[in-house]
């Protein structure tokens, strides 16, 4: 029977972690019970880059010989990272789970988190000792600050091994701009009887469940900051917001909105 020329050895990127290879017939044989690292080890997913696993066999075919070439293919490192997320002051917490608060880097084979066979474990999210703080951990926090996105856990999968890292949460204050409305009113009558133009407007976020304004009024002022009177000439004068402050009742804290007065103007006739 003639040679049937040169034949070639070796694993390939998808071949599982902890496996011998025998290569006489192309089948995996797990050895989960052999700890020793051979000289050809390398991680799962990865190329051979080792000379030794470049194996050139040849002579006589098949048929004839049975080649074994025995390799350890150990798990690939996964990094587990909290994201780095910024979002907006909502008056609650903001809280992660499952997979939703972290980033997964170096699968291989184009397997994702879903797909790379985990098999059991789970991420946890550091809570915030004090939610009342503008920094500290990120899991449970409210207030407008920086906070660090620290995650551990325990994944497991026959592939891989994981580590994890911290990620980072921006909350961000919410911004009103309050535009004040133009008016009209006649000299020696009170400003209550101004005549106004449209109403007392505001453009950008608004409050956040659980918070409110204290009481506040549109007032109309000289060029000096005087309040505008029944006695003041006729002219035209600011219109201005005034008392536009969180309420102490409210969940928010110094630091959680930025508020902005735009004034309008109006005139005494």
């Amino acid at each position: 029977m003639k040679d049937s020329g040169t034949h070639n050895f070796g694993t390939t990127q998808a071949t599982a972690a902890n496996a011998d290879i025998n290569t006489a017939s192309g089948e995996v044989e797990h050895a989960a019970d052999d700890v020793t690292m051979r000289a050809g080890m390398r991680h799962y997913g990865s190329d051979s880059t080792v000379a030794s696993e470049k194996i050139i066999y040849t002579g006589h075919n098949d048929l004839n010989y049975k080649i074994t070439v025995d390799y350890r293919i150990v798990p690939r490192i996964v990094t587990v990272t909290g994201k780095t997320d910024t979002q907006k002051y909502k008056g609650s917490g903001y809280t992660y789970s499952g997979y939703n608060g972290v980033t997964f880097a170096n699968f291989a084979n184009g397997q994702t988190a879903s797909s790379a066979g985990i098999t059991a474990g789970s991420i946890t999210y550091t809570p915030i000792a004090d939610s009342t703080q503008t920094s500290g951990y990120a899991q449970g926090a409210i207030h407008a600050g920086t906070y660090d996105l620290d995650v551990s856990g325990n994944l497991r999968a026959a592939n891989y091994n994981f580590v994890y890292k911290p990620g980072k949460l921006t909350i961000q204050p919410r911004e009103i701009h309050f535009t004040a409305p133009d008016g009209t009113r006649v000299y020696g009558n009170e400003n209550n009887t101004a005549q106004l133009t449209g109403s007392l407007s505001h453009t950008g976020d608004w409050l956040a469940s659980g918070d409110s304004f204290d009481a506040y009024t549109v007032t109309a002022t000289d060029s000096a900051n005087h309040a505008v009177t029944k006695e003041t000439g006729v002219g035209t004068y600011t219109m201005k917001v005034q008392g536009a402050t969180i309420a102490s009742s409210s969940v928010a804290r110094d630091g959680d909105y930025k508020i902005h007065l735009n004034a309008r103007y109006t005139d005494d006739q």
